[in-house]
């Protein structure tokens, strides 16, 4: 009995702008599992360095909690935003993007709020809000890097999305090994500079693919509409003729062409 495939295992050339793409979820769910698996280890380290109980230090981890529902609510409003523009002094400004760029502000913010934990000797109030923001980064990777996916390769994420949480999980065991190794300044520091990663990911995507160059959905779109495969009328039962089939053909073609243009509006780059 022949083994089933998974549509998504099966790549050609065409998806080398759908897998650059995808890049960006990865390198971020990487930085993301290495923060929230980094902290457990850092405990003593940052509790020692405060000077407080490694029991009063882990407040922490609730104030991430919570940065982390205020991220996710966060970053589904910005999903959900219906106003592209906004007008300041007669000039309309996009203030609509994409979620692969959202993903990546939300790991940069992450990378930066990880970078002061190690960098800053300031008061515990401070670190506690550093952490919220922490958390707030993580809302919206996990968030935003989860629609991300479903749009580039539509009914072929499955192991794409599979690979994205797998590399949430190598994250996972970095980030304590880190702190092991160098400390968990150092570490943190290394973290903060992995965080630009996928920032440069995106900037060097339209330059190697243009953005009118393809769009992921639309074979999809093709294969849902094939024209070959529409029920037409033929005059069997003498009530359409030619006119009839011409008619339900021009229907169809200017669907696929109208839901073509919209997800070329709304592509995610």
């Amino acid at each position: 009995m022949s083994e089933v495939q998974a549509p998504g295992c099966v790549i050609y050339s065409s998806d080398a702008p759908n897998i650059f793409a995808s890049l960006t979820c990865f390198i971020s769910f990487i930085v993301y599992g290495s923060c929230v698996g980094a902290l457990g280890a850092a405990i003593p380290g940052l509790s020692e360095q405060y000077d407080m109980s490694e029991t009063s230090f882990g407040a922490v981890f609730t104030t991430r909690g919570i940065g982390y529902l205020v991220g996710t609510l966060s970053s589904a409003a910005l999903i959900e935003m219906k106003h592209e523009h906004i007008t300041i002094n007669n000039v309309k400004i996009n203030i609509k993007f994409s979620k692969q760029f959202y993903t990546c502000c939300s790991v940069l913010i992450t990378g930066i709020a990880t970078g002061l934990i190690a960098l800053l000797k300031t008061k515990f109030s401070v670190i506690m809000f550093l952490f919220w923001l922490q958390g707030t980064g993580f809302g919206g990777v996990d968030t935003m890097a989860n629609c991300v996916l479903p749009e580039l390769w539509g009914n072929r994420v499955q192991p794409w999305m599979q690979a994205m949480h797998s590399f949430f999980a190598i994250g996972a065991v970095i980030g304590p090994a880190l702190i092991g190794i160098f400390g968990y300044q150092t570490a943190f520091i290394i973290l903060s500079v992995a965080s630009t990663v996928p920032v440069l990911v995106i900037i060097l995507q339209p330059i190697l693919f243009p953005i009118n160059s393809y769009n992921p959905q639309i074979e999809d779109d093709k294969a849902e509409f094939n024209t070959e495969n529409l029920p037409i009328a033929n005059g069997e039962n003498g009530e359409n003729g030619e006119n009839g089939e011409n008619i339900e053909s021009d229907n169809k073609n200017s669907e696929l062409s109208d839901k073509i243009e919209e997800k070329q509006k709304t592509m995610p780059f």
